[in-house]
Order: C-alpha cells, then structure tokens, then sequence
C-alpha cells in the first residue's frame, strides 16, 4: 500500500527480497517490467527466467453464453457493451471507465457498462455512475462464480483496462485482460510499461494515457465504429496468447530451467 512505502517494516522486506534474489539460483517473475525491476534489486539478469501470467488453452476454444449473459442482465443486442470482469480496486480506474461511457452516450454511441467484480473501490465507481447521471447505461452485479465470469467476458464488446499511472501498475501484468485476449475480446488499456507488454508492444490491443477519459472514449469510439479493426485486435490478441500465455507453454519453461538447475 502507498502509505507503507519508506516505513521501517518496507524497506525491510525489499532488502530482505533483494538479498534473496541476489543469492537465488533464478528468480522467475511474471514480465520484462518486472525483470528491470529485480535487475536494478542487483540481481543477476541471466538468473531470472519470465513466467507470464496465463491461461488454460482450452479458453481460445471456449465459447461462454455472452448472449445470454446479456439478456439476463438487461444488455440489448444493439448495445456496445465495454467493461471489465475484475477486482475493483482504485488502480483499476473504472470511474474513468465510467467518465468514457458518459462521454461516448454525449456522443450518440449507445454504449452500455459492464463491470462485473467487487472490492473496495466498488462504492466509488457507483457514486461516479450516479453523479453522471448513467445509473441506467450501466450494470455492475459485483462477484460472480468462475462460470459466470467467463460468460461475463464474453459478452463484452471491449475489455476496458485503464490503469491508473501507479508504481505497480507500471510494473505488474494483470490476469484479466488474458482472458479476454484469449475468448477474442479487443482490449483498451492504459499505456503503462505492463499492459504494453501484455498486448505485444501495443499491437494487440489499443492503448490510451491513463487517467484520461476522453481518450478512453475516442479509442472506445472508434472500435464501435470500425468493426474490421475489432476483428483485427481480437485476433492479434488470441495469437499472442496462444503463442506466449498458455500454462503448457510456462510449463515448459519450468521444465527448462528445472533441467539447467539439474533438478530433474
């Protein structure tokens, strides 16, 4: 949390954890971000080996009942459906999220929210929703079970991640926008180092600056109004988690390394 950074307690742990990956044999972490950081601790950087964050591969099949998500909850089928299957925490930016939405209605785009997710953040995204007077443009049902969050991805026009500009998330790659990379969701994100990262250097998603909404909404805009370039990025999003962020292809680099350590 921002308040404990410089107490005694922090900078315990960070020497404690500097100390430890300086002595490892390797140190895995999730992302390059993450890898410039542990090479600054004074780690070795040919000791550290990248485990992405990933997915089950069967999730590039899936077909979960967006459609029926949508109904059940009041979503039309003319409706552009942006949001996130997430935990709702500040970082995360969805009252930006919220601020884009009611941008884009300004704008004749019949875009609805979906924010499907609980934490502590939750109470502020409402209050925003109804101080911009978008209470009926937007559906935030809180936790669902794991089936349902599948089903909620699905029927997603567009997965929106606007992370704020904050130290971790800068440096950690979320979950969520996998997921939706994979079930073929186009995604928005904030351009910070870790979400470009994840979307393959900003080819496999569009990134917008974070904390800006009208940015969010002209990028959001602009996938409702070309429909080649959603393909496009739902694309490009699948075949980079097939490629790299699958967990049978971070199962081998653990096998790999298992064997230069000359652990099996």
């Amino acid at each position: 949390m921002p308040q404990a950074q410089g107490s005694e307690r922090h900078r315990a742990v960070v020497e404690r954890e500097s100390a430890l990956m300086r002595t490892a044999d390797a140190v895995v972490t999730l992302s390059e971000t993450m890898r410039e950081e542990i090479v600054a601790r004074g780690a070795d950087p040919g000791r550290i080996v990248l485990a992405p964050n990933a997915v089950e591969p069967s999730l590039l099949d899936a077909r979960p009942d967006g459609a029926g998500f949508r109904r059940e909850h009041g979503l039309e089928d003319g409706d552009f459906v942006v949001g996130s299957v997430s935990s709702v925490v500040g970082y995360e930016g969805f009252t930006v999220l919220a601020e884009a939405v009611a941008l884009l209605r300004e704008r004749g785009v019949p875009a609805r929210m979906l924010l499907v997710g609980d934490g502590e953040a939750l109470g502020g995204v409402r209050s925003a929703v109804r101080h911009l007077g978008i209470g009926e443009a937007c559906v935030l049902p809180g936790r669902v079970d794991p089936a349902d969050a599948l089903r909620a991805h699905a029927a997603l026009d567009a997965f929106a991640a606007p992370r704020a500009d904050e130290r971790v998330c800068r440096l950690v790659t979320p979950l969520k926008p996998v997921e939706a990379m994979a079930l073929g969701t186009p995604v928005v994100a904030s351009d910070l180092p870790a979400l470009r990262e994840l979307l393959a250097g900003g080819e496999a998603g569009l990134m917008v600056p974070p904390g800006d909404a009208e940015a969010l909404a002209d990028a959001l805009e602009r996938l409702h109004g070309t429909p080649g370039l959603r393909a496009e990025l739902a694309s490009a999003g699948r075949e980079e988690v097939a490629a790299n962020r699958t967990w049978p292809r971070v199962a081998e680099v653990y096998r790999e390394l298992y064997e230069r350590l000359g652990a099996v």
